[in-house]
């Protein structure tokens, strides 16, 4: 059931916006900062930190997350494809 003014993500989504976010500033972003663009709760902005970091689609450095080359790939891939819809 959906709330209405609400609308369910996919996880392709969140990651895509999470990626993105980060790539906003060259100097990456920390955790509050993802959390509060990409819209997502403190557990779920840890599952998919983790699940990034893991696949190597973004890398960690002094508490900021910053997108690698693959993860920059992937989002924009991923947004040209959502975008042909």
């Amino acid at each position: 059931m959906q709330t209405a003014g609400f609308k369910y993500r996919d996880r392709l989504t969140i990651i895509v916006e999470i990626l993105k976010t980060v790539d906003e500033r060259p100097q990456g972003k920390r955790k509050t900062c993802i959390m509060q663009t990409a819209n997502l709760s403190t557990p779920q902005m840890e599952k998919y930190l983790n699940l990034l970091l893991i696949t190597e689609l973004l890398k960690v450095e002094n508490s900021v997350y910053k997108p690698t080359e693959k993860g920059r790939r992937l989002a924009k891939d991923l947004e040209s494809i959502y975008q042909s819809y």
